[in-house]
């Protein structure tokens, strides 16, 4: 990518690092729902028409159809984290299938193939990835490399009990602690996420409505996961992998999310309290939790 191009990327993401700061800065005025829907709507279509066009035109394309198709495909991973925001049984999995169709958009559109061309179908700690059209296997298999290091230490800790009911309602490994309280940057959570695995504090001291409540907020930053991977994670594995020979057998087979964890390395820098991070303050709006 040109100076030219990493200036222009610059631009265009520095409003999105600094909504955090600017959060913490401003009054909370009440506005009625439909702003909140609408203001996370655009915010999701932003994110992915700039990811998008920003991929597109770093491999030579245009970053205008990148844009545009990238927006689309961010308005369809709202409709995802809407419907896993929803307290029904099996949300959670329909959610994130849908969010990541939408992902799989702007995926497709920052590489300048048809916007269904490969659509991602993640469930626990993988990715299918169905191919609709062009050369190859039709449905691949890909690990997730993180997710799997996240489940398997969660599986190995004496306090936490795997939940299938819940793993299977909301398509990621779900463990309970049900007498071990959750703690996150010196904090009492109720729950917390990491790639293809939820932790949940089922103690006594939380009572069943408020378990729902974080249950749903988790859900929804499980499909944040997917979509900061597939938007600029895989893209830039693909990127890597093309220049080196030795890895590029190895992104056939599995995903490694360096994406969500370069998100939280900009959050830290930031040093943003958690509350008014950018994904947390969606989960919150989305499941008033």
């Amino acid at each position: 990518m040109s100076l030219h191009a990493a200036l222009q990327a610059l631009r265009c993401v520095l409003p999105v690092l600094l909504v955090p700061a600017l959060a913490r800065a401003q009054p909370a005025p009440e506005y009625p729902r439909w702003t909140g829907d609408f203001a996370v709507l655009s915010a999701n279509a932003l994110f992915g028409g700039v990811s998008a066009g920003l991929v597109q035109a770093a491999r030579g394309g245009s970053f205008r159809d990148g844009f545009t198709r990238g927006a689309a495909g961010g308005a369809g991973v709202y409709a995802g984290k809407r419907i896993a925001s929803a307290r029904w049984g099996g949300a959670g999995l329909v959610g994130r299938q849908v969010a990541s169709v939408g992902s799989s958009v702007v995926w497709n559109a920052g590489a300048g193939r048809p916007s269904f061309e490969q659509v991602a179908l993640p469930l626990g700690p993988v990715r299918f990835y169905l191919r609709t059209s062009g050369e190859g296997p039709r449905l691949q298999a890909r690990v997730d490399v993180l997710a799997v290091a996240a489940t398997a230490y969660a599986a190995t800790r004496p306090e936490l009990e795997w939940d299938p009911a819940n793993s299977l309602s909301a398509g990621v490994m779900v463990f309970r602690a049900p007498e071990h309280r959750l703690r996150v940057a010196g904090h009492d959570v109720g729950g917390v996420t990491y790639p293809g695995t939820v932790v949940l504090d089922t103690s006594d001291e939380f009572d069943t409505t408020r378990s729902l409540g974080t249950f749903t907020h988790e859900r929804v930053h499980v499909a944040q996961i997917d979509q900061v991977f597939l938007a600029l994670g895989r893209p830039v594995q693909e990127a890597v992998s093309s220049r080196v020979p030795a890895l590029r057998r190895v992104s056939r087979w599995m995903d490694v999310d360096l994406g969500s964890l370069g998100v939280v390395g900009a959050a830290a820098l930031l040093r943003a309290p958690v509350l008014t991070q950018p994904w947390e303050m969606e989960a919150r709006f989305l499941t008033g939790n």
